[in-house]
């Protein structure tokens, strides 16, 4: 019916929005990023919730370059937005150590916005995990696990421990990790010393 109306010239904004959520469901993602940029291109939307959406397409898609464009003009159109920030900081991690820079700052952000953000604490204990910084990383893992404990948290708070060379704490994390459901976790252990 949406496209019907699109082909009558019967469309509109919100006829597009609409289709490309149909289209979002179904994971058709080319075609609702074609909607969301009819959107933005032909009725210049100044919704930052239509770049969040399709940003997201695109990290679908492992667009990254083509994501943080549309989660930076989200954030431009309203500041602070917790989500999004996550969402361009996750894009700039994946795409390895020449953006870190700029996910630590993402998710740094997110922390002076709301502390207890444990997605946001994990994700820079992982940038600073990945650039050997063992220190920052276990206080990352810490905050993390004070506000949503997974077993990745103490998996990577007790590898860190380990580099750190305490090893009554990485066992101690380790073991958590197990009891959490951590698969892989007896070699973990071995690797580290810990009965």
């Amino acid at each position: 019916d949406l496209s019907k109306a699109v082909l009558l010239s019967a469309s509109s904004e919100e006829i597009y929005m609409m289709r490309a959520l149909c289209y979002s469901v179904q994971n058709k993602n080319e075609e609702a990023i074609a909607d969301y940029s009819t959107v933005i291109n032909l009725y210049k939307s100044k919704d930052a919730e239509v770049f969040r959406v399709r940003g997201d397409l695109f990290t679908k898609q492992e667009n990254y370059s083509a994501a943080i464009k549309d989660y930076s003009k989200a954030l431009s159109l309203k500041k602070d937005d917790v989500a999004v920030l996550l969402s361009r900081g996750n894009c700039y991690y994946v795409q390895g150590k020449t953006k870190f820079m700029l996910a630590e700052l993402d998710f740094k952000k997110v922390l002076e916005l709301a502390p207890k953000n444990a997605i946001a604490a994990r994700s820079l204990g992982k940038v600073y995990f990945d650039q050997e910084k063992w220190q920052a990383a276990v206080d990352n893992f810490t905050l993390a696990i004070s506000n949503g404990a997974t077993s990745e948290d103490y998996l990577f708070r007790g590898k860190s421990y380990y580099k750190l060379n305490k090893k009554k704490e990485c066992c101690s994390d380790l073991n958590k990790a197990g009891e959490l459901g951590f698969t892989g976790i007896e070699k973990e252990k071995q690797l580290a010393g810990c009965q």
